[in-house]
């Protein structure tokens, strides 16, 4: 159950120096090679657009739907902070009907 003293500082050995070398491996971006500055840039703009447009899109559908009394969300957690990132996306969509949709 409890693991020994040995492997746990072996562990904690090896984390230490992934950490270091993620961080030094993000803080020399500019000595990367041009092929992996330019991916890293396209990867980050594409993701930028693709989250932007949802959140675009998901504006529409519902304001289209507003005016016939339905609330219907695509990604009803999509702005919502969490721990965990997938759950922005769960569930897909939720959908009501509004209490004011036959006022007049």
């Amino acid at each position: 159950m409890f693991e020994s003293q040995e492997s746990a500082g072996w562990k904690q050995i090896l984390t230490l120096f992934a950490v270091v070398f993620l961080a030094f491996f993000f803080l020399l971006f500019k000595v990367w090679p041009e092929w992996l500055r330019v991916g890293v840039y396209y990867v980050s703009w594409y993701l930028l657009v693709a989250l932007i447009g949802t959140a675009i899109v998901r504006a529409i559908v519902w304001f289209v739907f507003f005016h016939f009394g339905l609330d219907i969300w695509i990604f009803p957690n999509y702005f919502i902070d969490s721990d965990n990132i997938l759950d922005s996306f769960r569930p897909m969509q939720e959908m009501g009907i509004r209490e004011d949709w036959r006022d007049p």
